[in-house]
């Protein structure tokens, strides 16, 4: 039986039939049976480590790491070394669903996320990946949920959980991998509809990094329409497509939970600069409520950024209430003169 000088406890018990005799030379212990000699080794602390860890036993593997100096490592090794032993340690726990205590360790393992990423399916373009890192313990994520759908959302749970951390407290690892855990986050949170309330806030954010075709192709292929359409609201050469899926969505082309209602067609016709887009659309919300449809034209965004009066009124003929409400818009908060017909 073979106990530790470091806690006293067995750790190995070794069948040995036929022994004749045993003792210590010089430091080798020595055993023998009728007809041979046997000599027992030590093992190198790294390589029992590793042992532990095959073994799916995370905490002697990391207590036995503590004791270093006793192996004669130093402290420069030591540092390099603990970290990939977390790392390994991170994947076991997360294999059997420990995950806080995997959580933990792949923060203090200062884990590459993409080696997590990797795991999950279609959560990343290939463009985006690493050269395939296979663990000890998983090959996917897949092979440890045995099919069972409850085990493969707390899985993904557990990530978009792990991801989120890092992306408050910006992290090393987030800035690290900053593309790839918005773009995972963004697919993620289309999965599940507690989550999903956060995507228009998210693709709201001019500022934030991902890559855009992987979500556009899956917000189509997910029928995540109006957080399409604020993605497309980003960018000055897809305005048109955003107001288009808005417009499908409001004459139930499309159907979709999150979009908020006409209201957010008119507010985003408010923000943007560019006339003639305006006046193209603007007749969609104007036929629903002549009200919300003036309100474009008053509630400008940059109020130095006014559209020609005269087109408007013009292009507001059709519509009496809201040439009136844009007429007294003119005269008494522009203090404009205008000409106008009493109908």
């Amino acid at each position: 039986m073979l106990y530790s000088v470091v806690d006293q406890q067995l750790k190995q018990t070794i069948a040995f039939n036929g022994g004749t005799y045993l003792d210590n030379f010089d430091g080798n212990i020595l055993i023998s049976s009728t007809d041979s000699v046997f000599a027992l080794k030590p093992v190198a602390w790294e390589k029992q480590v590793q042992m532990l860890l095959a073994n799916r036993k995370v905490k002697e593997a990391l207590d036995l790491s503590q004791n270093w100096h006793e192996a004669g490592v130093s402290k420069e090794n030591f540092q390099k070394y603990i970290i990939k032993i977390k790392s390994e340690a991170a994947f076991v726990e997360f294999s059997q669903r420990n995950f806080n205590e995997a959580k933990q360790l792949f923060i203090d393992s200062n884990l590459d996320v993409l080696e997590l990423l990797d795991l999950y399916h279609n959560i990343l373009p290939e463009s985006l990946k690493l050269k395939r890192v296979v663990h000890h313990y998983i090959d996917h994520i897949y092979d440890l949920t045995s099919e069972k759908s409850e085990y493969l959302d707390e899985y993904k749970l557990f990530l978009v959980d792990f991801l989120q951390d890092l992306s408050t407290n910006k992290s090393e690892q987030y800035l690290k991998r900053e593309i790839e855990i918005n773009t995972a986050l963004i697919i993620l949170y289309t999965e599940f509809k507690f989550y999903s309330e956060n995507l228009p806030k998210l693709l709201s954010d001019n500022s934030l990094k991902f890559d855009s075709d992987w979500v556009i192709k899956h917000l189509e292929q997910t029928n995540n329409y109006h957080s399409l359409a604020l993605l497309y609201s980003q960018n000055h050469s897809t305005y048109e497509k955003a107001i288009s899926i808005w417009m499908k969505i409001e004459t139930n082309v499309y159907s979709d939970e999150l979009y908020p209602g006409l209201s957010c067609i008119a507010k985003f016709l408010s923000t943007i600069n560019d006339e003639l887009l305006i006046l193209n659309n603007i007749d969609f919300v104007l036929e629903r409520d002549q009200k919300l449809g003036a309100s474009i034209l008053i509630n400008r965004e940059d109020k130095n950024t006014q559209l020609n009066a005269d087109t408007v009124t013009k292009h507001l003929q059709r519509y009496p209430e809201a040439e009136q409400i844009y007429l007294e818009y003119l005269v008494f908060e522009l203090k404009i003169e205008v000409s106008f017909k009493f109908y």
